[in-house]
């Protein structure tokens, strides 16, 4: 499996992406976290990026997808990049549900970080 955190950056940095939501839910996904600011510490491209860090363990997610919505909607601001780091299938179908029931078909949803049988798509 290819080092999914420096894919994500080339990402980022090929698509010009300055600003993204980093959702995750369990203890691997902190883990990545740091690997994650770590690497982006290293790189001169991230000096200015900003990366909206959220749990859904403590919140209710309904709040969190407000909240992103409200830092989201501008004028002059490009679309908001979700990062998914989950730990199941079905954390996702639940995410991808209230994001779906909400209306927020604007945000730009394209990492799932997390390991598994689910593979890593975009």
């Amino acid at each position: 499996m290819p080092d999914i955190l420096r894919v994500l950056m080339s990402y980022l940095k090929y698509y010009h992406i300055q600003k993204a939501a980093y959702i995750y839910n369990n203890d691997e996904s902190t883990r990545r976290i740091y690997e994650l600011l770590k690497l982006m510490s290293d790189d001169e491209y991230f000096n200015s990026f900003s990366l909206d860090i959220r749990t859904t363990k403590y919140q209710d997610v309904y709040s969190l997808l407000y909240s992103i919505e409200i830092h989201s909607i501008t004028k002059d601001q490009p679309p908001k990049y979700i990062l998914l780091d989950l730990e199941s299938y079905s954390d996702y179908e639940k995410m991808f549900d209230k994001i779906s029931h909400m209306g927020l078909y604007y945000f730009h949803i394209h990492f799932r970080l997390g390991s598994g049988p689910y593979g890593f798509y975009y």
